[in-house]
């Protein structure tokens, strides 16, 4: 990847789930209503109550409701019952609210980044529809996981341009906060950052002032390089077809595994 520097304050890319790249996702509630309650079960495990985030406070989606008063036996992907009367409960439309854990239970979806044990990966996202890992530092990079498959990007970042590279940096920290981890100077006054969404990892590198590109001409190009590991057996495509040599790519790139689009890097 390259770009101008010039009034460049940002460089990112997208990594996303093929289908939500499709546009699937209600980004907002469809619809509020009453039904009867249901009378029949299946078997499926059922996920826990509900903690009180700032969606069943005031103003949030599930506003005047009671996550003890969900039937959480009823919950889907993209829905939520909760009763309010003995024979009515709210429908809420919407989300994604929720992914299913190892033992097949609707859960809900935490999007906080987390400290973990993991060697290389120390921090994690695992409430989540993937599973998303981050290195303890910046050049062990991201690893996306969803579906048993797995995608490895943001290994060995670098940024560069003919003879000159930005000013190093010794303090350098790693900074979790909410959906979105930093890795506080890669180099000196820029910052590598990630956040997770329920259908993607954005992936920026920030640049805090024009003195990072200090000896740089207006006219060259930087680059920004990476190394990306693929999912066994797969290949890379985009509206060109298979991507076998070093050519431009022209839009999104697909993560194709048998036949199988599995991940979708998003054009910038």
């Amino acid at each position: 990847m390259n770009k101008k520097h010039k009034d460049m304050k940002k460089i990112s890319f997208t990594i996303a789930l093929l289908v939500l790249a499709g546009g699937m996702v209600f980004c907002q509630p469809v619809t509020t209503n009453t039904q009867p309650v249901a009378t029949t079960l299946n078997n499926s495990p059922i996920g826990r109550i509900s903690k009180q985030t700032k969606q069943w406070q005031q103003g949030g989606i599930f506003d005047g409701l009671v996550p003890e008063n969900e039937l959480r036996e009823l919950r889907t992907e993209y829905s939520k019952k909760v009763r309010i009367a003995p024979d009515k409960v709210n429908v809420i439309i919407g989300g994604p609210f929720h992914y299913k854990d190892e033992h097949g239970a609707w859960q809900d979806i935490d999007l906080t980044i987390k400290q973990s044990n993991i060697p290389v990966y120390k921090y994690v996202n695992d409430e989540n529809r993937f599973v998303s890992r981050f290195g303890g530092n910046a050049a062990d990079g991201v690893e996306m996981t969803y579906k048993n498959r797995s995608i490895s990007f943001g290994i060995n970042p670098a940024v560069s341009s003919t003879n000159w590279v930005p000013a190093s940096s010794q303090n350098t920290n790693v900074v979790a906060n909410e959906n979105i981890i930093s890795y506080k100077n890669l180099y000196n006054d820029v910052d590598l950052e990630y956040e997770i969404t329920t259908e993607k990892i954005s992936h920026r590198l920030c640049f805090a002032n024009s003195n990072v590109f200090s000896g740089l001409l207006s006219q060259q190009f930087v680059n920004v390089d990476e190394e990306i590991q693929l999912p066994t057996n797969a290949v890379l495509m985009d509206s060109l077809g298979i991507i076998s040599t070093n050519r431009a790519t022209k839009g999104n790139i697909f993560v194709v595994v048998n036949n199988d689009t599995v991940f979708t890097i998003i054009a910038s």
